[in-house]
């Protein structure tokens, strides 16, 4: 598996760099440096509908029996109908639907700010959702939902 191989490669690299910065080893000594990371063919696969199906099963089943909040159930929904990545899900904000005009509004994006088209299904899960009082990103409290750094 030359996925799992290159991870394991980054993980030590990263380790020994680390261990470098922090004086636990002689600067440059990695003896991870110079590799040679495994070639890896990109592919696309797509979930089949009974995939689908499953998923959405299981996302109507989470909150109920207490695997995932409801806020976290929703940003999978809206990350399979929009295509959007998760940080612009996670870091989404009311202020940035129109659901009027069924857009959404990334601020911050990997490409920049754009405008994502809104479709009936995606406006449908935002418009079930809770909203938190104080709290202006439509995923309530990010760090509950997914570990992440600060980035909103």
């Amino acid at each position: 598996m030359p996925t799992v191989a290159n991870r394991a490669v980054d993980i030590l690299v990263k380790m020994f760099n680390l261990a470098d910065g922090w004086g636990w080893r002689p600067a440059g000594s990695n003896p991870c440096r110079g590799v040679a990371r495994s070639k890896v063919e990109k592919h696309e696969r797509f979930l089949t509908r009974e995939e689908l199906h499953r998923l959405g099963e299981a996302l109507r089943a989470a909150p109920a029996e207490r695997l995932a909040s409801v806020h976290a159930a929703a940003a999978i929904r809206l990350l399979v109908l929009t295509g959007c990545r998760r940080n612009e899900i996670l870091c989404l904000r009311w202020d940035d639907l129109n659901f009027d005009a069924g857009e959404m509004r990334l601020r911050d994006s990997k490409t920049g700010a754009r405008t994502v088209p809104m479709a009936s299904a995606a406006a449908e899960v935002l418009r079930g959702l809770p909203r938190t009082n104080g709290i202006s990103l439509v995923s309530g409290d990010r760090t509950r939902i997914i570990c992440l750094p600060a980035t909103c």
